[in-house]
């Protein structure tokens, strides 16, 4: 095993300085050419390639702590150029080192090896040096102090940009490990962070905004509107677990044994903290009695106008997350699951749009994990769903549209409907969500422009305005529930939003473990998430 490297080893890489040396002279002494020559020193330099140095060893005797001391260093041996200017000898071989001093054949000067960034130092350290001379005695070339500093500054340069670019590919690598280990507790981050702001807006669902202003809730609170004891969780829930429970235990999306799950909920008390349904809203339970009587199940959902609530939008969540299971790209085909998911209760067009906007939210908030910030992670969706249904941002030049664009346009609408059964019928409702469509604009609202109800579009405005506006998950359920209204439905969602893109961490531990039955709940999430994320 070699360990120990030769003269002409730790010299090897100054070939591309000679080289560029002889580029410069055939050059006619081109100033480009020269760059040449400092840039290949500049190279070796941060290489840690040495140059043969013309110096002397010398000792020195000096007195440390008290005490006399032998003090070893290396001394440059100067040479004077035909200028008359004073610069340090280095040569770049062996066999360059060797060669007679033209004016003196019989000087011999003695040589050390030197990484060649000391070489810079003790040059640019002695100001009664002006310079190096590269092999002197061969084809010489003469780099300044000047020269010397230029090429320290460029390394400098390069070096910053080198950290920089290590710092960004660390940076991104550190988001892929965690997105990777986000991935493997996604549905913990977002199931979970549904169900507590449920547990946290059941005690003052229904109150006023100005009731609660001068009682804020800022904690977990029991009993209440709904008279249940703390950690008592409601509709919201419940359907989020039948929903899950179904996808885990049938294996496959079966949006029969959902309405089953459904229905033992709302007669049984099945997926209940207490073993009672309560909360359930009107066209939810229409549409389970609908289930009841045999209605076909992706027909139990009402489809009138004044059905627009946001009962499917609360449940919507684990479609989302079915988004990221294993082995899937995002297609069209997602879209119409997902409209379907909402028609099992809630058929109006509207509803659909509502939870297909809110679920390319949670794909896109996942997806800009160290990435984006959540604002232009919440526009890159919206900007989604509105470049797929060609609304108003997608159009906004309409007028000013050539003939062959505006065929382009109704083509790809003709192919989106071939996979989207309504999409007429859902681009129609686009304008319902105008004020999405600008995130930046929509956030600067003042809080007085923001609905707490529980009509589907102001749920998803106050979960949305709450989110973008906090930095926390805590913050963000805090502030959905002292909205006020159905404030259960509206911190549910927004726990959604929060708990994807701040990560399962970021929910108060003390609020999970006082959610009842959160042992059960637990076991659900993990049984989905290992079946159908990873």
């Amino acid at each position: 095993m070699k360990l120990k490297l030769t003269p002409d080893e730790l010299l090897s890489g100054n070939n591309t300085i000679e080289k560029a040396i002889e580029d410069y002279y055939a050059s006619g002494r081109d100033v480009q050419k020269l760059y040449r020559v400092m840039d290949a020193v500049r190279i070796q330099k941060d290489e840690g390639t040495r140059f043969l140095t013309a110096a002397l060893p010398v000792q020195r005797r000096i007195v440390k702590d008290g005490k006399p001391v032998i003090q070893r260093a290396i001394m440059l041996n100067p040479l004077k150029g035909s200028n008359g200017k004073t610069y340090a000898g280095v040569f770049t071989s062996e066999s360059e080192g060797k060669r007679p001093n033209p004016n003196d054949p019989e000087q011999k000067s003695p040589t050390v090896l030197i990484p060649i960034a000391d070489v810079f130092a003790m040059v640019l350290g002695n100001p009664s040096i002006d310079g190096l001379m590269i092999n002197p005695w061969g084809q010489p070339l003469i780099l300044t102090r000047k020269a010397l500093e230029t090429i320290n500054a460029a390394d400098e340069k390069i070096k910053k940009e080198r950290e920089a670019r290590a710092a960004v590919a660390a940076a991104r690598q550190k988001a892929v490990e965690s997105v990777a280990d986000r991935l493997m507790h996604i549905a913990d981050a977002g199931i979970t962070g549904a169900i507590v702001g449920d547990v946290l807006g059941v005690p003052v669902e229904f109150k006023e905004r100005e009731e609660l202003a001068s009682d804020p809730v800022t904690d977990l609170r029991g009993f209440g509107t709904h008279n249940q004891p703390k950690g008592s969780w409601s509709d919201d829930s419940s359907m989020i677990l039948c929903e899950a429970d179904s996808l885990v235990k049938q294996e496959k999306l079966d949006f029969a044994d959902i309405m089953e799950n459904f229905f033992q909920w709302k007669m049984y008390g099945k997926y209940t903290p207490s073993g009672e349904s309560f909360g359930i809203g009107n066209t939810t339970a229409s549409a389970i009695m609908r289930y009841s009587a045999s209605v076909p199940v992706l027909k139990c959902g009402l489809t009138d106008e004044d059905s627009c609530g946001n009962g499917s939008l609360m449940r919507i969540l684990p479609f989302a997350l079915l988004i990221f299971r294993r082995g899937h790209t995002f297609d069209a085909s997602d879209r119409e699951m997902l409209h379907e998911a909402s028609a099992l209760t809630h058929a109006h067009p509207r509803c659909m749009l509502g939870c297909e906007i809110y679920s390319l939210m949670i794909r896109s908030l996942f997806r800009s994990i160290g990435v984006k910030d959540k604002a232009a992670a919440l526009q890159e969706a919206i900007n989604d769903v509105d470049l797929f249904y060609r609304g108003p941002l997608a159009l906004k030049d309409e007028e000013n549209e050539s003939e062959e664009d505006k065929k382009s346009d109704e083509e790809a609408m003709e192919n989106h409907r071939a996979f989207v059964k309504d999409y007429d019928a859902v681009r129609a409702e686009f304008g319902a969500y105008s004020r999405l469509t600008d995130i930046a604009s929509f956030a600067e609202l003042p809080e007085s422009e923001i609905k707490s109800t529980g009509y589907i579009v102001d749920t998803l405005e106050a979960a949305v305005w709450c989110f973008i506006n906090t930095d926390s998950y805590k913050d963000c359920v805090l502030k959905a529930v002292n909205l006020g209204g159905d404030t259960d439905t509206i911190a549910s969602v927004a726990g959604g939003l929060a708990g994807i893109y701040y990560g399962r961490d970021s929910i108060p531990q003390e609020w999970r473990d006082a959610v009842i039955k959160k042992d059960e709940i637990a076991e659900i999430i993990a049984s989905f998430q290992k079946k159908w994320i990873a």
